[in-house]
């Protein structure tokens, strides 16, 4: 299954949305790969974007005493994203 028609799939199963809609929707999304140990966002950085894990598995940590932590992971189907920084649009830890 494509990545788009995966997150259509998530999108519907919560709510139905009309044709139109959808294609607003969608047309908002853009497909990023992102290799093991990359970082999507680093803290004190503001988090601009809302993710859909399509495959594989991303993982959330934090700095605590300078060691970093994992403090999550979204899996296959999920939506991720640091998203107190996402709502607020202040930095992240």
């Amino acid at each position: 299954m494509e990545a788009i028609e995966h997150l259509k799939q998530k999108v519907f199963d919560l709510s139905k949305m009309k044709i139109d809609e959808w294609n607003d929707f969608s047309s908002r999304w853009k497909k990023i790969k992102v290799s093991k140990n990359d970082f999507i966002i680093k803290p004190t950085q503001i988090e601009k974007y809302f993710y859909f894990i399509h495959s594989g598995v991303l993982r959330a940590s934090i700095l605590n005493n300078g060691e970093n932590v994992s403090v999550g992971f979204s899996y296959n189907g999920d939506y991720s994203g640091a998203y107190d920084s996402f709502l607020d649009q202040k930095p992240t830890d």
